[in-house]
């Protein structure tokens, strides 16, 4: 029912957009749209930010000295926190300065389903794991200024999302158009974009 609902959009449609060259492929592929002008790439902007070093956004933020890896965005399962925690006291024996920002409200749907369960898991990981002094949560929805300066305060901005096809993040787009370094698993866009100059997937 699905493809059929997507196949009628598409035929019905002037133009499809996308916003990565993959989910062009996958159209063109899985539902045969010709001719080839139908669909239109139009890369996931950003609002308008200067590239700047973290030093100074870190000591506005109360940072300093500290390397600073972030997550943002709405926290959800899918976000899959919990495996870089369970890898944080590795990273935190050759790095002990390390702060791991774990930045944003639980996802409204999540909140209606289970409350904050996720969340406090997470929060009881940290305690287990001994992590106290090295991961901040920020639970609250930033305004759009604040949030961009949390991610000009992170040297490694990290996007562990369990949805390998997932098409589209806002949030790897935002670290990466601000000029961080990047850590990803392996979903369709990082697959495209993070290249060994700009992090590791």
């Amino acid at each position: 029912r699905l493809y059929t609902l997507t196949q009628e959009i598409i035929n019905r449609s002037d133009k499809i957009i996308v916003m990565t060259s993959d989910s062009e492929e996958i159209l063109r592929k899985t539902y045969k749209i010709f001719p080839g002008n139908k669909v239109v790439v139009i890369p996931h902007g950003i609002h308008p930010i200067m590239f700047q070093d973290s030093l100074s956004m870190k000591a506005r933020l109360g940072f300093t000295g500290r390397t600073v890896g972030l997550t943002f965005g709405l926290l959800s399962r899918n976000k899959g926190i919990e495996y870089i925690l369970e890898a944080l006291p590795d990273v935190v024996s050759v790095y002990p300065d390390f702060l791991y920002l774990i930045v944003g409200a639980t996802h409204p749907a999540v909140k209606q389903r289970e409350d904050e369960i996720y969340r406090k898991y997470l929060e009881n990981l940290v305690k287990s794991l001994n992590l106290k002094k090295n991961v901040l949560f920020v639970n609250r929805f930033l305004p759009l200024k604040l949030l961009l300066s949390y991610i000009q305060a992170s040297d490694i901005c990290i996007s562990c999302n369990l949805g390998l096809e997932q098409s589209v993040s806002g949030t790897l787009s935002y670290a990466m158009g601000s000029g961080r370094a990047v850590l990803a698993t392996n979903f369709r866009q990082a697959m495209q974009f993070v290249t060994p100059e700009v992090g590791r997937l």
